[in-house]
């Protein structure tokens, strides 16, 4: 019988997930460095400003691939098929609508671009004006068929849509490279970018067709009530995402608007490995999502109730080895990847430690999210994320514009909303105890990774010294001890089941 809750496949996900990652990260490093070995700082600004303008149009896709995912593994679960074929439809009717409007918000991007940013030569505004709007169409292709994901996820084929994902990424970033080497510039960049999300929205359609026979678009089971709802969910997880991009996106331009666009490229830089941490995090806790409701659908909902704590703390453990390695050596990372000039080691500690609680407190929020209770909490959180930006800009103001002073702004508001929100709503309609929650979701997990932290450091001392065998041996121990004690005092004991019978597996075959 097939596991309705994703349960079983929560390993082979998160394996396949992550392991695709590396190519993903491949290509996260090589591009950038391409850009900027070819063409300079100043034009890596442009294409980071570029890709700045999209995350910020993300926005406008009101979250509703993401929100079809948890409608469709409760629907599934509940043997619902009708439901299935209603949400699916209201899914693509809306995103036929944002796909429309980005079109539209990117042509306005583009063609306003010389009033507002500052790029000094008329070539690279030319360039920076087409930039814009192919990443932008780019952006509402993959909009058009972005339902697909959350079907695909729905059904819990994450290794599925991962894996894709990560063809995508690999393979954009050769291409790429060859445009580069050959003497292309970011126009033709962007044409390449606009080819590959055709090509990849089309395989998402034929993969869903394929898997995903009971989640199919039929207009003629258009239901309005339906299609709010899911309107008014997805809203709920564009909402949680906007203090992120607020932040961030706003950071980028107020850096090209008032430094200028390489110190954009150093401040991306930084953000980039932070978003490493952040992405491979979000892989794994976005499951629980789709799980919780699909134990909701079974009507299983106290074991639902008991993911809140096993995510919190999964998704911290997942969180501070990254947050650590970037603390000490975050620096050395960015001279390795892009060079000397990028090596600013207060930026990456500033970065690192922001990103602690709202990345390690994620998993509570897709449990959440499957609840459907997280309403509100993302709406204050939202208020006050932009209370805390305005004030913030006030006081970097009159401080002075600078890569680490934004860096502190960013960290600073990013963090907050969670602070506050987080717990009273926990509380609320949970009935959590906080000093528990914060005990055993944040305070254990921090603890765990002391030894990581001082073994590093002794390592970071060896580099100092010259000896980068014994930096390389400080990882690899303070890594191995770290998950020693993840083995004994964190990863659940049906997770270790798991773990341990794929381990017995690929045993049994090499013997």
């Amino acid at each position: 019988m097939n596991d309705l809750t994703g349960k079983k496949q929560f390993i082979k996900n998160a394996s396949v997930s992550w392991g695709v990652h590396i190519f993903i990260v491949i290509a996260g490093f090589i591009v950038p460095r391409q850009i900027d070995h070819s063409l300079g700082a100043v034009q890596l600004g442009i294409w980071d400003l570029g890709w700045a303008s999209v995350q910020y149009m993300t926005l406008t896709g009101f979250g509703i691939g993401s929100a079809l995912n948890r409608y469709i593994g409760m629907y599934r679960a509940a043997d619902d098929t009708l439901s299935m074929v209603k949400v699916t439809t209201a899914a693509f009717v809306w995103q036929i609508f944002i796909a429309f409007v980005i079109a539209l918000i990117s042509i306005a991007l583009s063609v306003s671009l010389p009033y507002w940013a500052e790029i000094d030569d008329q070539h690279s505004m030319d360039q920076a004006q087409i930039v814009m709007l192919l990443l932008g169409m780019s952006l509402a292709v993959k909009m058009l068929f972005d339902y697909t994901g959350g079907v695909l996820t729905g059904y819990h084929y994450w290794w599925m849509l991962n894996g894709l994902i990560a063809f995508q990424d690999f393979s954009l970033a050769l291409l790429m490279v060859g445009i580069l080497l050959l003497g292309g510039d970011l126009v033709e960049l962007s044409i390449a970018v606009v080819t590959v999300s055709v090509f990849v929205a089309l395989t998402r359609m034929f993969l869903v067709k394929k898997y995903c026979k009971s989640a199919v678009v039929d207009f003629k089971q258009w239901d309005t009530k339906i299609a709010k709802q899911l309107l008014l969910y997805g809203v709920k997880n564009i909402v949680a995402r906007v203090p992120q991009v607020l932040v961030f996106q706003t950071a980028a331009m107020l850096l090209v608007g008032l430094v200028n666009p390489a110190a954009l490229a150093l401040f991306n830089r930084g953000v980039a490995l932070i978003r490493q941490i952040d992405v491979l995090v979000k892989k794994i806790v976005t499951m629980f999502v789709p799980i919780t409701s699909s134990l909701l659908g079974l009507k299983r909902k106290e074991e639902a109730k008991d993911l809140l704590l096993q995510a919190t703390l999964m998704s911290m453990c997942m969180t501070l080895p990254g947050v650590v390695v970037l603390v000490v050596f975050g620096d050395l990372i960015l001279g390795l990847w892009m060079g000397g000039d990028y090596a600013y080691r207060p930026l990456m500690i500033t970065l690192a430690i922001g990103s602690i609680i709202p990345i390690g407190t994620s998993g509570t929020h897709s449990v959440m999210a499957g609840f459907n209770a997280h309403g509100k909490m993302v709406f204050y959180g939202l208020v006050i994320t932009v209370v805390i930006l305005i004030i913030g800009s006030l006081i970097v103001q009159s401080i002075g514009w600078s890569v680490l002073t934004v860096a502190i702004l960013c960290s600073v508001t990013w963090s907050m909303a969670k602070v506050i929100t987080m717990p009273y709503y926990l509380r609320k309609y949970f009935n959590v105890n906080i000093i528990e929650f914060f005990v055993d979701g944040l305070l254990k997990p921090i603890i765990m990774n002391i030894p990581l932290a001082i073994i590093l450091l002794i390592g970071r001392e060896a580099y100092v010294y010259g000896s980068i065998g014994l930096m390389l041996l400080s990882v690899v121990i303070g890594l191995s001890i770290t998950a020693t004690i993840y083995w004994k005092y964190a990863i659940p004991a049906n997770i270790q089941i798991e773990i341990k019978k794929i381990i017995n597996k690929f045993l049994k075959r090499k013997g």
